[in-house]
């Protein structure tokens, strides 16, 4: 059975993990602004009603940044508890009123004490970062995260589900986002890693042309030992027409079967966002414009000095999300059927023939 994702990214996403590793969620993409805000949703199931946030946030937004670890601590919860919060403290929270940065949405607080527990990155102006939530212990699946990505002027939003790297009806063993002395690997059953090392490197993805969309791919690189370790985790990112990453075989086809040729490597550290036109030639650009087209992402190992001036992390895994938005009104040739406003759809891409129980694209 095929599972495909729409804006909401509703799909169950969880990789297999040895029954040593604790429970953590990855939110790979999180994102604060003047005019953006993260709002994140965990549910925690589990008995000892802990639960421990740390940022990997990006200030400066070059593809070959580093991140800075916020420091993992420890936030009020408990069993069966459910808490919202904002990445960077936009909204007032409720616990304690009217403070920036507590949990959300009329949190009653009457069995949970926060206790004026600070959610946030603690950064100001633009950042970037991907977030670990977990729960310190070795339980299994007890926790359920998702975010919001939301635009607060036009009021456009997109949203997925968090990683979990447990699944206690998986034994595999998975990549490790919470301790360092549990090592894993990256075998995930639904295909939402990207790894060159296991030949699962390339997602599909439909592109809707240049001139009336931007497309932007949220990269952010995986360790395969321990997530906490990537803040200068490098990979690279390309487009192709096979999903297996030779280099004859760079670009797109148009929407004709007609092959667009050449694409241009992108190195990213630690977590980025790709503007399409990062990686098109100019060789392409006027027919993407155009038309738009269709290939594979594609990730392979990254190899890159940081603009801090230090060797990268290289790594051969990440994910990939694809953020679509509207430049411009989008007019039907029969003038009956158009629309206006701020648009905004994002996808988790996939490599579909990792996914269990999928074909081959």
């Amino acid at each position: 059975m095929k599972r495909w994702y729409t804006m909401t990214l509703s799909a169950l996403l969880a990789l297999p993990i040895s029954s040593a590793n604790a429970d953590a969620l990855l939110f790979p993409y999180v994102v604060t602004s003047p005019t953006v805000a993260s709002i994140i949703s965990v549910v925690n199931k589990d008995a000892s009603g802990r639960l421990f946030i740390e940022y990997f946030n990006k200030i400066d937004l070059d593809h070959d940044s580093e991140c800075t670890s916020s420091g993992r601590r420890e936030i009020g919860s408990g069993q069966d508890d459910m808490v919202s919060f904002e990445a960077n403290g936009k909204f007032e929270g409720a616990n304690p009123a009217s403070t920036k940065g507590g949990p959300l949405f009329n949190d009653p607080a009457s069995n949970v004490s926060y206790a004026g527990d600070d959610f946030t990155m603690n950064q100001t102006g633009p950042n970037r970062a991907y977030l670990i939530v977990d729960d310190d212990d070795i339980d299994g699946e007890d926790l359920y995260g998702e975010a919001m990505i939301l635009e607060t002027t036009g009021g456009a939003a997109w949203g997925y589900i968090a990683y979990n790297a447990a699944d206690d009806d998986r034994i595999t063993p998975a990549f490790d986002v919470s301790s360092p002395e549990n090592p894993g690997v990256i075998n995930d059953v639904h295909g939402e890693a990207l790894d060159s090392e296991n030949n699962t490197d390339g997602a599909p993805m439909t592109l809707l042309p240049g001139s009336e969309w931007t497309t932007v791919l949220f990269v952010t690189p995986l360790e395969d030992d321990n997530q906490r370790l990537c803040a200068d985790c490098s990979a690279e990112i390309e487009i192709n027409r096979t999903g297996v990453g030779n280099d004859a075989d760079r670009g797109l086809y148009d929407r004709d079967t007609n092959p667009l040729t050449g694409s241009d490597e992108v190195d990213v550290v630690c977590v980025s966002g790709v503007n399409m036109n990062d990686m098109m030639p100019a060789t392409l650009q006027a027919i993407f414009d155009q038309q738009g087209g269709w290939g594979f992402v594609d990730i392979d190992t990254g190899s890159t000095t940081t603009k801090q001036g230090t060797t990268s992390h290289d790594e051969s895994a990440a994910v990939v999300m694809k953020l679509e938005f509207n430049k411009v009104q989008f007019i039907s040739p029969s003038t009956s059927n158009s629309f206006t406003g701020t648009v905004n759809s994002a996808v988790w891409l996939m490599n579909h023939s990792n996914a269990q129980g999928n074909d081959d694209f």
